[in-house]
């Protein structure tokens, strides 16, 4: 997850979400593009000391997007990878449902799923249900994010 100068509330809710997951077995990988708002690094790191299962990275100099999701995934010690944003999030039962079609489709290399967007009183605003795997489709729409 790279974080720069996040909102405090959206970033609590990001982490929160991972923390809420009924699958146990996760790891999530934070890299703060050097933030120069001290409460978005304080905290990181009272995450960090409070659940061992969250990595943190700080940058020293700002590298933007890219290199901030390098360092983020440079982190990362399992086998699969979910790219968020530190204002998304995820429901309870996403790791587990991802972990259960892996099981059922071990051969897989790519997962993805629907999405939506919410505002700030948490109503739904923009759903974009993807269809089933059709390589014709995915050479025509981007399926991995909006």
């Amino acid at each position: 997850m790279p974080v720069y100068n996040a909102p405090i509330r959206y970033l609590k809710e990001a982490i929160e979400s991972v923390i809420n997951q009924l699958y146990p077995n996760w790891e999530l990988c934070i890299a703060d593009d050097c933030s120069t708002e001290k409460k978005v690094q304080k905290l990181l790191h009272i995450y960090s000391v409070k659940d061992k299962r969250i990595k943190v990275h700080y940058r020293t100099e700002n590298g933007h997007i890219s290199a901030t999701s390098n360092d983020a995934l440079a982190l990362t010690s399992g086998e699969f990878v979910l790219l968020m944003d530190h204002d998304d999030l995820i429901t309870a039962n996403c790791l587990w449902e991802i972990v259960k079609a892996l099981n059922e489709e071990p051969d897989s290399d790519i997962l993805y799923s629907d999405e939506d967007k919410i505002d700030e009183l948490r109503y739904h605003q923009n759903a974009h249900f993807k269809p089933d795997w059709a390589p014709d489709h995915y050479c025509r729409e981007t399926i991995w994010g909006m």
